[in-house]
């Protein structure tokens, strides 16, 4: 009896050692499940601090080349604008160079053709077409349709235009193609951020792209006009209205009528030159306070030359005064 109860206990205990056995492999397994499941979660969570940097990186590269693309613009625009205002300085003075009877108005004039064409050849890596010679052409006063030459002109620009448009968007696109391809490698997560960053970024910079290139150098419909091509024509009726008044003059009048235009458009030059120089580049901006310097070196020369052409009138105004009252007292 008591033999059997020994061997009872001996089974029970080993039986209780064997369950403690199984406990143990099993809490071992767990652990073991618990450790991987970890190590998967901090490698998910590496992929997608990786990912993360490479899209940002991809964000800082697309603003990086939309900022340089805003920037070349922006400088096209401001050369092109500077540009169309040299060339209606260089084709009034060609004019006075023939009509004014002063020496030292026609000298005036000559020096105003030589520097404003040198500031051309400056703008034109920037404006190469408001930089050629012959851009502008001349209107009839109180004639809003273009001549047939700047219509066409204006068209081929337009058409330039389009086809600069298409190729910027297409640069953009492809740019969204490619991060949205590196997105989807890596799985739905990534996928539904490329969309939000698609959606809220690249179109929007692809707009703002298009819509810049616009404005500078063609425009579509619906956007308004273009203010390169307003410059231009008001540049052309400036012309076209300057040559009209200043002919009416002739000899002295003529010389006083010049020389008073040449100080009031230098005196806005240099304002227009200024401001122009807070929105552009280094770049331009180091042409832009060449261009001012000489801006003001003319408005000097157009002051100091309506002085001597005050002085001489004033000179031969008080001869002849001097002359009537000499006949006067002989009679």
């Amino acid at each position: 009896m008591i033999h059997r109860r020994l061997v009872a206990i001996s089974a029970c205990t080993v039986g209780m050692s064997f369950a403690s056995i199984g406990f143990a492999q099993q809490a071992t397994e767990q652990a073991a499940q618990q450790n991987q499941q970890s190590n998967q979660q901090n490698q998910q969570g590496n992929q997608q601090n990786q990912q993360k940097n490479q899209r940002s990186a991809l964000t800082r590269q697309d603003g990086q080349v939309d900022q340089q693309s805003a920037g070349q613009s922006s400088d096209q625009q401001l050369a092109t604008c500077i540009a169309i205002a040299n060339q209606e300085e260089v084709a009034i003075a060609k004019f006075a160079q023939e009509k004014a009877r002063n020496d030292e108005v026609k000298d005036f004039a000559k020096m105003l053709v030589k520097d404003h064409q040198s500031v051309l050849q400056k703008l034109q890596r920037l404006a190469p077409e408001a930089s050629r010679e012959g851009y502008l052409n001349e209107r009839t006063t109180g004639n809003d349709n273009r001549t047939s030459g700047t219509s066409s002109r204006a068209q081929q620009a337009g058409g330039r235009s389009e086809g600069r448009d298409k190729n910027v968007q297409q640069t953009s696109e492809t740019r969204d193609d490619a991060t949205g391809s590196r997105d989807n490698a890596g799985g739905n997560r990534d996928n539904a951020a490329a969309t939000a960053r698609d959606t809220n970024n690249p179109n929007a910079r692809t707009n703002a792209a298009g819509s810049g290139i616009a404005g500078a150098r063609g425009g579509h419909e619906g956007m308004g006009p273009d203010m390169v091509q307003l410059h231009r024509e008001i540049a052309e009726q400036c012309i076209s209205s300057t040559k009209e008044e200043l002919g009416k003059k002739s000899g002295e009048e003529f010389d006083k009528c010049f020389i008073g235009h040449q100080i009031v458009a230098h005196q806005q030059m240099k304002d227009k030159l200024t401001v122009f120089q807070r929105h552009a580049s280094n770049e331009l901006g180091q042409t832009i306070a060449e261009g001012i310097e000489t801006t003001e070196k003319h408005l000097r020369e157009a002051q100091d030359i309506m002085k001597k052409l005050d002085d001489s009138n004033s000179s031969i105004s008080k001869s002849s005064s001097s002359n009537k009252r000499d006949r006067s007292d002989d009679k």
